[in-house]
């Protein structure tokens, strides 16, 4: 016991350096920090974070111990709000509008636009598209693409869902009057991160396609998609969206990559570019259709 006694200041005096070094967090540095959090924007809370740390490195255990309490507290609050939600709530939208008008030598007009809606559960994703590209150039039609789409998933965990969708689609420019597709699979969440998320798509689909030269047909394909997303700052996010369908010998593949930036509050600007190839056995009005657009984006 007297050993004991004796060994006891021994350690106190090894430890008082880290004790030294120890000091509290300021008020001001969590009162940043509980806005972040309070705001759910995460991937902004994260960057604040990372912020207070660098400027306050003797209170980092602090400074996490907070952010994980209050996180916990937040999705604490958030499950309880879902689990109250009924179909009608919850929706979070988004509306995309841009246009493009010349006179003299070249005449064209140009209109594009969409609109998305997303709801996130606790079991169930809903998200519903609709969206028009249409330019006419010199009395000629270049681009005259409508769409409209609607996908659920079930989600069995964190990284694996099921899903349904059904889409319909117009683009007189590259073949088709109309194109219905309804399809059902599997999808997995490779990157599940507050600021980069990555998922692939996998099922089996059902078209059919009007063309405008040689009638109706109905097949059945193969769907494989692909949804990225990154934020490279808080105001910053990059997005690549994928699908490749295969039916036979036809086979179409659409890529839409866009570069978003915050503006002011919920109004943002948006640069993408949209391709979408068909390689068709029937003759094509056009086999690839590009298009680069700039526009603005209100979240509501």
């Amino acid at each position: 016991m007297i050993a004991l006694r004796k060994f006891i200041p021994f350690v106190a005096v090894l430890m008082a350096p880290g004790l030294a070094h120890a000091a509290p967090l300021p008020r001001p540095v969590a009162d940043m920090i509980r806005a972040a959090v309070e705001s759910e924007d995460l991937s902004a809370a994260n960057a604040v974070v990372r912020t207070a740390k660098k400027s306050n490195p003797q209170s980092s255990v602090e400074i996490d111990a907070l952010f994980a309490k209050l996180k916990a507290r937040i999705d604490f609050r958030r499950l309880a709000k879902l689990r109250r939600q009924r179909f009608s709530q919850g929706w979070k939208g988004r509306g995309e509008f841009g246009a493009t008008s010349a006179t003299g030598t070249i005449h064209s007009t140009g209109i594009t636009g969409g609109v998305s809606l997303v709801k996130d559960g606790l079991k169930w994703k809903n998200a519903m598209t609709a969206s028009v590209d249409y330019l006419r150039y010199n009395g000629v039609e270049q681009r005259n693409r409508y769409f409209a789409g609607h996908q659920t998933n079930f989600k069995f965990n964190d990284r694996l869902y099921a899903l349904a969708l059904a889409s319909w689609e117009g683009n007189r420019a590259q073949g088709f009057r109309s194109r219905v597709i309804a399809s059902a699979g599997l999808g997995y969440s490779l990157i599940n991160a507050p600021s980069m998320s990555l998922s692939v798509e996998a099922s089996p689909a059902l078209r059919q396609t009007d063309y405008a030269e040689v009638g109706r047909g109905s097949q059945f394909a193969m769907r494989v998609a692909s949804n990225y997303r990154w934020s490279l700052t808080p105001k910053l996010t990059l997005t690549e969206d994928q699908a490749f369908f295969r039916e036979g010998r036809d086979e179409t593949l659409t890529s839409e990559s866009a570069l978003t930036m915050k503006l002011i509050d919920a109004l943002s600007a948006r640069i993408s570019y949209r391709l979408q190839r068909e390689a068709k056995s029937r003759p094509l009005a056009r086999s690839n259709d590009t298009t680069s657009r700039i526009s603005l984006v209100y979240a509501f």
